[in-house]
């Protein structure tokens, strides 16, 4: 049996929920459910990180993939960036359904056609908890279509996660060489900072209790 077409159109406000599920069908273990402010967020071109990025964006455009049915099967976000003439496709979902993920990533270079270029995945939106590229393990689909249409890896990254309570973790706090920052009361960021016995810094980092329940090691 012949599939239904996938057709493009511009994301309505009544897909919010239709939508929001696709986005949460790709969840990386360890990340938030995405929600209706987070989506807000990313389709008005806003995210807590990132956001200088975000700033640069023009035409930014979030179109949703239907099939013959008028169902929502995917979803794509892509925008120029005028300093450099370079096209971007912020981010994609479709279930990791090849059909489906092809049509969206042709749509979005089509529609980036005036483009020097274009990259896909190049910083995090605020669908996700500061996850910045593709999760290429998870997202196979998305990853083999991308590489088929010309796409190349570049900047590989390592996410990494570990379960709470986690018993056998070091969890003294030494107050003679080290010393806590809060940077935001709002989301609970703190710098970190390990200095020696004489001043000499030897390491931070930078921790945030990013959402209930979920704590992040934004760098070390």
């Amino acid at each position: 049996m012949t599939q239904p077409a996938i057709m493009p159109r511009p994301l309505d406000v009544q897909d919010a929920e239709t939508v929001l599920e696709v986005i949460n069908a790709d969840r990386v273990p360890g990340q938030p459910t995405c929600t209706k402010a987070m989506l807000a967020d990313a389709v008005a071109g806003r995210s807590p990180v990132d956001s200088a990025w975000w700033a640069e964006l023009d035409r930014l455009a979030v179109d949703v993939a239907c099939d013959g049915r008028g169902a929502i099967r995917g979803v794509v976000s892509y925008a120029h960036r005028a300093r450099d003439g370079v096209g971007l496709i912020l981010w994609l979902h479709g279930h990791e359904d090849p059909a489906v993920v092809a049509a969206l990533v042709d749509h979005a270079i089509g529609q980036l056609s005036d483009a020097t270029s274009v990259n896909a995945f190049e910083f995090a939106s605020d669908l996700t908890m500061g996850l910045e590229g593709l999760p290429a393990r998870h997202r196979p689909a998305t990853r083999k279509t991308l590489l088929a249409k010309g796409f190349v890896e570049t900047d590989l990254w390592r996410y990494m996660r570990r379960e709470l309570p986690a018993t056998d973790l070091v969890t003294e706090f030494h107050s003679d060489v080290t010393t806590r920052v809060r940077l935001d009361s709002e989301d609970s960021s703190w710098r970190i900072e390990v200095r020696g016995p004489d001043g000499t810094p030897l390491g931070d980092a930078q921790v945030a209790l990013a959402a209930p329940g979920l704590g992040v090691l934004w760098w070390i």
